[in-house]
């Protein structure tokens, strides 16, 4: 078989065709910059996983503004919400070791916050910004795929992106009825999305289209998942039709796996086995008998010795064999040990057959 390009790898495993070898994945700059890597394994041994929308959220009343800041001689950033009803503030601190940002404090703590974010939402729109998909996949070129997403689910989005799982926990039981408005709008907002979404896969070379849900099954249970979840899995999957539909889940998933079967999805990815979470690959194999997935490669194991790191990616390819399938490194990578680990993975996902 003809080499292919990188581009057209991904696209093949996405598209059940076959391919000259199984790609190895990463998000953009992940463990080291991309020029760098490519300096190292070659351009055409690592691809790129990039993520991207297809709409943007706007609001008729409400600013947002991102300033600097630095507490405690940490760097970082505070990102305002600006209503007429009052404002809110999140702030996220530089994570030196890992050249990223982790979250301080989120935008809602009390009952008077989540009043505020209930206005916000109110005065938002999601209308079509096809913008960020076409410069994202001038950027990626032939070097990968750019996926399309809408925003996470209700609940997903309340103890990710506005309220700590602690916080949101007590207003569920001090104001739920107020929760429930702030989830009813985060719900006409997806539907707008989900509209977007359903002519776009008709307009534009859409490969994947995925919820962002970094699902893990602690912090949601099978109850909430198939309340707050599976409903709007199975309407984004009807209006998309044969474009495959996906979730990031990138955490502990065995207690939904029987939902999970149930939920119109196609792939699962940034999918984590062990050591690091919960599931084997076999067992989800079995689980899931027509499930596609972009595996991420455990984090701690690029810590490892190279056979080891070698080893565990071909049993990857091994439990996974005549699935849609790659690996991936899409969660942490332990700074500095890219040199290490990434040349391996590559060894076993190119000598697999």
């Amino acid at each position: 078989m003809t080499e292919m390009s990188m581009k057209e790898r991904m696209l093949a495993v996405v598209q059940g065709k076959p391919v000259d070898h199984s790609p190895f994945v990463t998000y953009n700059h992940n463990g080291g910059p991309n020029e760098e890597i490519w300096a190292s394994v070659g351009r055409n041994h690592m691809g790129i996983y990039r993520g991207t929308y297809i709409h943007q959220t706007i609001s008729d009343d409400c600013r947002l503004v991102t300033e600097d800041i630095v507490k405690n001689g940490r760097e970082g950033l505070r990102k305002s919400i600006i209503t007429p009803k009052g404002t809110l503030y999140e702030e996220h601190l530089k994570q030196y070791d890992l050249n990223t940002y982790a979250m301080a404090k989120h935008y809602v703590e009390t009952k008077e916050d989540l009043e505020i974010l209930l206005y916000y939402f109110r005065s938002c729109n999601s209308v079509p910004h096809y913008e960020y998909f076409y410069n994202n996949l001038e950027e990626v070129g032939d070097d990968g795929i750019v996926s399309v997403s809408v925003e996470r689910t209700p609940y997903q989005q309340m103890w990710i992106l506005w309220a700590t799982l602690i916080d949101l926990s007590y207003l569920m039981m001090d104001c739920e009825d107020l929760v429930e408005e702030c989830m009813k709008e985060i719900s006409r907002l997806l539907n707008q999305q989900f509209e977007i979404m359903a002519k776009a896969v008709k307009e534009l070379p859409i490969p994947l289209v995925e919820f962002p849900e970094n699902m893990t099954a602690p912090c949601i249970g099978a109850e909430r998942f198939e309340q707050y979840c599976m409903p709007y899995y199975r309407k984004l999957k009807e209006m998309i039709g044969d474009v495959m539909l996906g979730i990031h889940a990138d955490g502990d998933v065995k207690q939904l796996a029987p939902l999970i079967a149930k939920s119109g999805l196609d792939f699962l990815e940034s999918y984590s086995p062990p050591p690091d979470n919960d599931m084997p690959l076999k067992e989800a194999m079995e689980a899931w008998p027509n499930m596609s997935f972009f595996i991420n490669f455990p984090s701690s194991v690029h810590l490892c010795e190279p056979e080891e790191i070698y080893q565990t990616a071909m049993q990857i390819m091994k439990d996974c064999q005549g699935r849609k399938m790659w690996i991936q490194a899409s969660e942490s990578v332990p700074p500095g040990v890219w040199k290490k680990s990434y040349p391996e993975i590559i060894r076993a996902v190119e000598q697999f057959r």
